[in-house]
């Protein structure tokens, strides 16, 4: 979500403020989840982690979705 507003100072010249709001609800979900129910394919052999949570190595920080986060913004425009 978004919101900025824009205070005029003269005629060319503006103050804009802003906010910038991800994951407003603070929901955490899972992105990635071990889908591999045998360990390393051996039949028989549970996997202890099927169906959980894991790192999935592509920049992320885990395998769960980032929690609330917020950005302010200042701009002077002329």
């Amino acid at each position: 979500m978004h919101a900025d507003y824009t205070w005029k100072l003269t005629e060319t010249k503006r103050l804009k403020f802003g906010i910038d709001m991800f994951n407003i609800a603070n929901r955490v979900f899972p992105y990635y989840v071990n889908q591999f129910e045998e360990v390393n394919n051996s039949p028989g052999l549970h996997n202890p982690d099927f169906l959980q949570p894991e790192y999935a190595g592509f920049g992320a920080s885990s395998g769960y979705s980032a929690p609330f986060s917020a950005r302010l913004m200042a701009r002077f425009e002329f």
